[in-house]
């Protein structure tokens, strides 16, 4: 059927027409703009010159920046791993900030002695095999991590899960554990062991180390030590051993409050203690509580009667408290919607999430903050009973991200990306600087595990997800199928295949958005084959061909994979990566089929056997696939659909792949690929691009990204731009500083009929002057020229005359002063 496609268009600065060195490109890295969400699990403030550090579960550590109000993010490519189990800064030199990291995996000691710019790891926790977990349970309490305030900060005790409590007398460079017969080791793993240490530095002084310490050990309480750290007394009077020590705050006069708490989950009990140097604990616990533990707490540290503290999931009634006198008597306060301000895309549940650490600002003690399993929220003045709390995310990440993809619409308003994660769903961000004001579905909570646009139309696009335990019947009533006919500005759901399926992967027909293969979550117990439809999921059949009863553990939806995708050419053939178990040994299998998704053949078993992986399809090359572990491995190329792969050594140790425009002179488009490119010291885990298909790659981050990526794409309409995604750091964009990476729109050209099959017309929307109309194809390569004079107001070009290839072509009109470009589509 012919129509017709009115189609603004955007101009590609340095497009397809216009030459550019090919040397290596150097790039500049930032945050797509989106503020949250993600636990973070501590923060640290140094007492004189206020510099203010958050810790989080994914990774990384940040320092707000008081200046332009916003955080820095400080580890960025310079740790090997970023989950932070704790964090410290040393009070007699402001300069020195240390962290340890790691989860589920021996501790890596980071110091740094530039407050954050530079880091230095030390091994010293995996000869002793000290296990950290910095995304594990009670990892928002603390902190482990404490530097001595007196005698140049050279003692540093680290409170560990498993094996007691560790001390260094040289900073870090050696360690010494404190026997369980002097401090028990607390219960491991089923809680947090040994969660806080805390200083009285009036034990002290400039050469002589501080003698009083206080230790939170779980199941059994507070302890004290009067010789350094060597031999340790449990403090009385404190609540039920079932009821654990969760953080501390010492005010400079020695007296030092604690929050317990009996659960890090929902629906707990908790309490809050004082003690005063000597004597019993004293139970200070805010009567108007709510039925949860005690987690944050914050004393002014020059006014020791000035405190404040807060539960878990402080929005389930007036969860922030704060006293004046001592805890005598408290101010409860709510953390509702009404007293939050915080970005509009966050669900009404946000202040609903889990609960760490509070601190006031040593510059300013009425200034408070705290975190959640969404933000780092801050008031002006904690007194104040009807207190205001703001999110302050500016530039801080920590989304977990699935997927990115940029569907190459060309329409003024169509988005840069669309971005599926944990947690939240997905996004439809329309502008990368510009924090997007909802999600795919706004007040939803689960995990989005594929994306696809049809090419002929890529403001076509659809998504799955739905439950990040896997199940149909929770979390906001997985699963979550749904598609969007205007670029993601609204979604219509669709139903399901079978009542089990869930998450998987989805792909769409090249060339008929009507035509898809889905494949839900396929895991021994449920097993779920995968189905196609040709009416946009009214209707759907069982795919032939394909492994039965048999699980395909890509299909997991934690392993982010891509396993099903589509041709981007020819709009009937799909392809279908499977990984599974059988006798206790992994084999992999590939699959095409030709005819539209309803039957698959096995084409080869050469490849791989990873769950982790991801098969993409070339823009604009009809069989061309590129794949690769995602958990690291070979970077394997196909030009005949699969059939045959040849390993692209040059790649060296890949673990994503994606495409984005051709960098001219290349009519390539260009690849991206996070890699390890190297042997032994000269090996470099980084980001690289080809502009010449994979024979050469060229390192273009340089140190400057997370080592947490997790999938890539480029750009298909922006040469030089390229998405990162992140286990944890949000999404990261690469723009190439020979290129600005925007798009700005120019007017309209009428293409018509689109989809077409011979005789192609394009209509000019207003008169312009003297001008060049070219034809490219999807990789950059001009079929077709011609001028077009002022007084021409249609062109005709008959594409069989030109024995065009089946795929996506780009017109493109230029005058001296407009520049305008359509998108076809040629059957």
């Amino acid at each position: 059927m012919k129509s017709t496609n009115i189609i603004k268009i955007w101009v590609f600065l340095l497009g397809v027409i216009v030459t550019q060195n090919t040397n290596a490109q150097n790039y500049t890295f930032k945050s797509v703009n989106l503020q949250g969400m993600g636990y973070i699990t501590g923060l640290v403030a140094h007492p004189t010159s206020g510099d203010m550090y958050a810790r989080t579960d994914t990774y990384g550590i940040y320092k707000w920046d008081r200046t332009n109000q916003m955080w820095q993010p400080l580890m960025d490519g310079k740790v090997s791993t970023g989950s932070v189990e704790s964090i410290a800064i040393d009070p007699s030199n402001e300069n020195n900030v240390y962290t340890v990291n790691g989860n589920g995996e021996y501790g890596v000691f980071c110091k740094s002695t530039d407050k954050g710019a530079t880091w230095t790891e030390i091994n010293a926790f995996k000869s002793k095999a000290i296990l950290v977990y910095g995304n594990g349970i009670f990892r928002g309490a603390g902190e482990r991590l404490a530097v001595d305030p007196n005698n140049g900060g050279k003692v540093i005790f680290f409170a560990s899960r498993i094996k007691g409590l560790w001390k260094s007398a040289d900073a870090g460079a050696s360690w010494t554990q404190i026997p369980s017969t002097n401090l028990p080791f607390g219960t491991p793993i089923t809680t947090g062991g040994i969660v806080f240490v805390s200083f009285d530095r009036n034990s002290g002084n400039a050469t002589t180390n501080s003698q009083v310490i206080y230790a939170g050990v779980q199941s059994k309480g507070v302890y004290k030590s009067v010789d350094g750290g060597t031999n340790w007394t449990l403090l009385s009077g404190g609540p039920a051993t079932n009821l654990f020590p969760i953080r501390s705050s010492i005010a400079n006069d020695g007296t030092v409050y604690f929050t317990y708490a009996s659960t890090d989950n929902d629906g707990g009990s908790g309490a809050v203690y004082k003690y005063t140097g000597s004597g019993n604990l004293i139970d200070v616990t805010p009567a108007n509580k709510i039925s949860e533990g005690f987690w944050g707490v914050a004393v002014d540290p020059l006014n020791s009667n000035k405190v404040a503290t807060y539960q878990w999931r402080p929005g389930n009634g007036n969860g922030i408290h704060y006293s004046s006198n001592g805890g005598a008597s408290w101010t409860s306060m709510g953390f509702s919607a009404a007293s939050r301000v915080e970005p509009s895309w966050y669900p009404s549940w946000s202040g609903y999430t889990y609960s760490a650490a509070m601190i006031m600002d040593p510059l300013d003690t009425k200034n408070v903050w705290l975190t959640t399993g969404f933000a780092a929220y801050n008031t002006p003045d904690i007194s104040n009973a009807a207190s205001i709390w703001t999110a302050k995310m500016n530039n801080f990440e920590e989304l977990v991200v699935n997927i990115v993809s940029c569907p190459p619409a060309v329409e003024a308003d169509a988005a840069d990306l669309i971005a599926g994660f944990a947690d939240k769903q997905g996004f439809r961000i329309q502008n990368r600087d510009i924090m997007p004001t909802k999600t795919v579905e706004p007040e939803a909570f689960g995990i989005m595990t594929g994306i696809a646009y049809c090419e002929a139309d890529p403001n076509f696009i659809v998504t799955v997800g739905g439950s990040q335990n896997g199940g149909t019947n929770s979390e906001s009533g997985a699963p979550k199928y749904r598609y969007s006919t205007d670029n993601g500005k609204t979604w219509t759901n669709f139903t399901a295949p079978t009542t089990t399926s869930v998450n998987g992967n989805i792909a769409v027909s090249a060339t008929d958005k009507n035509r898809w293969v889905i494949a839900p979550k396929n895991r021994q117990g449920t097993f779920n084959q995968p189905y196609f439809t040709t009416d946009g999921g009214k209707t759907w059949t069982m795919v032939s061909g394909l492994p039965v009863n048999v699980a395909n553990d890509c299909t997991e939806q934690w392993s982010a994979s891509e396993f099903l995708v589509a041709d981007k050419v020819n709009g009937m053939t799909f392809y279908y990566y499977t990984h599974q178990q059988v006798a206790g040994t992994s084999t992999s299998g590939f699959y095409k089929s030709t005819d539209g998704g309803a039957t698959f053949t096995l084409v080869s078993s050469a490849l791989p056997s990873n769950f982790k992986t991801k098969v993409v399809a070339v823009p604009g090359k009809e069989g061309h696939l590129f794949t690769c572990p995602k958990s690291g491995g070979n970077l394997s190329f196909s030009s005949d659909g699969g059939t045959t792969w040849t390993s692209n050594t040059a790649a060296g140790y890949c673990r994503s792949v994606g495409f984005g425009k051709a960098i001219a002179p290349s009519v390539e488009p260009t690849i991206f690929i996070y890699s390890t490119i190297g042997s032994g010291a000269s090996a470099i885990k980084s980001l690289y691009q080809s502009t010449d298909y994979g024979a050469t790659w060229t390192n273009i981050s340089n140190g400057l990204i997370p080592t947490n990526i997790s999938n890539i794409t480029g750009d298909m309409r922006t040469a030089g731009l390229v998405y990162l995604a992140t286990g944890g750091r949000g999404i990261i964009y690469g723009v190439s500083n020979e290129f600005n990476g925007l798009r700005a729109v120019k007017n309209e050209l009428k293409v018509y009929p689109n989809p077409v099959n011979d005789l192609l017309t394009i209509e000019f929307a207003e008169n312009v002057a003297d001008s060049s109309l070219a034809l490219y194809n999807a990789i950059g390569q001009q079929v077709f020229a011609q001028k077009v004079p002022f007084s021409q107001q249609k062109v005709s070009i008959n594409l069989n005359e030109l024995k065009l290839n089946k795929g996506i072509y780009f017109v493109k009109n230029i005058s001296e002063t407009e520049e305008f470009l359509a998108r076809i589509i040629k059957q």
